[in-house]
């Protein structure tokens, strides 16, 4: 590891090991900011007076350690003033009336609909709130609630209800993933009312609108059943229209991340978009114009699919290339990926406990780190074999640095996941052009219809691929517990 290169890195580490320090230690988050804050004054004095006394080289380490101790104190200071502290929270203990808006793109199951609300009480009897906040709501399926969409404003009579903790130690800690998310109650409402529509975000409901159309438009196009289903969550990230026993095959496949939008979705926009403007010849004004372009059409599409942490990642690695290519700088992958992780965690600490997030980033240093040795093991002279070899060894780059952590969280591992991904990445990739081609030609006669019924087509084939591996055996192995200690001890050794 060359760290002189890469100095957002060390600024990471030390940045993460603050937000370790304050959600494990508690007893540093009942220190006041102002404190804290005096503190990196004092320390950021120092280190400027060793930098401009030229006392750098004889202080260096002495330097290194008042810096990281800035960093470390930011990270405590910042995760406790962007967590949600539930100690103080108290729960309804009958129903009330609330005014709220819809936060989230709600999402539809069999029963109900679910969407995230920013709660005001109506002259609330819990005392704790006394500012809006973020609720977890369900509503019974019916017409009604099928129109809700983002934006909207509602006023409800319901209760308001604290998150338990898991009933055993293996279970998904439904409480502790509402608090990462700054959502401190639970809600299930049947009388309520629409009054209004104000969008929280305007550029994410203009986004909704825009996916929800296109939703609509892949529907009218040749896609239905399972192939509409699976259009919807590789092309728009929007899972809803899945059933359970096709989610069910990807997971045996190892191909979930093929129906989450991530780095490989967005990476592939990025080259498309990048090959259409390669008409843009280099010069003052295009110089700034093609970036410019790159960024908005990868931020729209981001925005579209729903800005889930491995989209944000993408996003911002593909917009800190894009920036320091337009800038003539030289870029280092791991410093790159390490800007992305600290934005995000400045704006939100807790997605550092975020399983997709830790997925993400555990995909992608592995295929930086382990993609080019293991490539290197086998050598094909002939092209096509060569190309199925590093597709393969790039699979086996990233689930060498995922499964530690998915056997933690999911107890699983498919072991065909190398011979899937050799089907599914090509044709991924053709699916992804296909879908950007139909969206960039929706509004011309014939053409969207027949790019429409290609797409089915193609996946319908994905589909019949996956299918086939658990029919395989071992096609999947099942309770695997990977304990905190042994995931180190694994990565360690890794």
């Amino acid at each position: 590891m060359n760290w002189s290169s890469r100095p957002f890195v060390r600024i990471l580490i030390f940045f993460i090991i603050g937000i370790l320090i304050s959600k494990y230690i508690p007893v540093v988050n009942s220190i006041v900011s102002v404190v804290y804050i005096i503190t990196i004054v004092l320390l950021t004095i120092i280190a400027t007076v060793i930098t401009v006394k030229r006392l750098k080289h004889k202080y260096l380490t002495t330097l290194g350690f008042l810096l990281g101790l800035i960093l470390i104190i930011l990270g405590i200071v910042i995760y406790n003033q962007k967590t949600l502290n539930t100690d103080n929270l108290t729960a309804d203990t009958s129903p009330q009336n609330y005014i709220a808006n819809v936060i989230s793109n709600p999402t539809k199951s069999v029963q109900s609909v679910k969407a995230i609300l920013l709660v005001t009480p109506i002259n609330s009897a819990i005392e704790s709130i006394n500012t809006p906040i973020k609720v977890s709501c369900y509503f019974p399926k019916n017409n009604k609630s099928k129109e809700l969409k983002y934006g909207d404003v509602i006023v409800f009579k319901g209760k308001l209800t604290l998150p338990s903790n898991p009933k055993n130690p293996y279970e998904f800690n439904y409480k502790n993933y509402l608090n990462q998310n700054g959502i401190g109650y639970s809600s299930y409402i049947v009388t309520w009312k629409l009054i209004d529509y104000q969008p929280h975000n305007l550029l994410i409901a203009f986004a909704s609108k825009t996916r929800n159309k296109l939703l609509k438009l892949l529907q009218q196009n040749g896609l239905s059943g399972s192939n509409y289903a699976v259009a919807a969550a590789v092309l728009l990230g929007y899972d809803d229209f899945m059933e359970s026993d096709l989610k069910q095959d990807y997971i045996m496949a190892g191909a979930m991340h093929i129906l989450c939008v991530s780095g490989l979705h967005v990476g592939i926009i990025y080259l498309v978009i990048s090959f259409l403007l390669s008409f843009l010849k280099p010069g003052k004004f295009n110089k700034v114009l093609k970036p410019t372009l790159l960024l908005l059409f990868v931020w729209m599409y981001a925005t579209i699919t729903g800005l889930s942490p491995s989209v944000q990642r993408a996003s911002l690695m593909l917009s800190v290339f894009i920036i320091g290519n337009a800038l003539n700088r030289n870029r280092d992958a791991y410093n790159t990926l390490a800007v992305s992780a600290l934005i995000l965690l400045i704006i939100n600490p807790q997605l550092l406990f975020n399983v997709g997030f830790q997925l993400s980033y555990a995909a992608v240093l592995g295929i930086l780190a382990f993609h080019q040795p293991i490539y290197k093991l086998l050598y094909f002279s002939n092209s096509l074999f060569d190309k199925i070899w590093s597709i393969t060894a790039l699979s086996f780059a990233a689930q060498l640095a995922t499964f530690p952590i998915a056997t933690h969280y999911f107890h699983f591992f498919p072991p065909w996941f190398w011979l899937t991904n050799l089907f599914t990445f090509p044709l991924s990739f053709i699916i992804i052009i296909t879908g950007l081609a139909f969206v960039l030609t929706s509004w011309l006669p014939i053409l969207p219809h027949l790019l429409g019924l290609s797409l089915s087509g193609m996946i319908y084939l994905l589909n019949t691929v996956v299918g086939i591996v658990k029919y395989l055996p071992f096609s999947g192995i099942d309770y695997i517990y990977t304990s905190l200690p042994m995931l180190i001890l694994l990565y360690a050794l890794i």
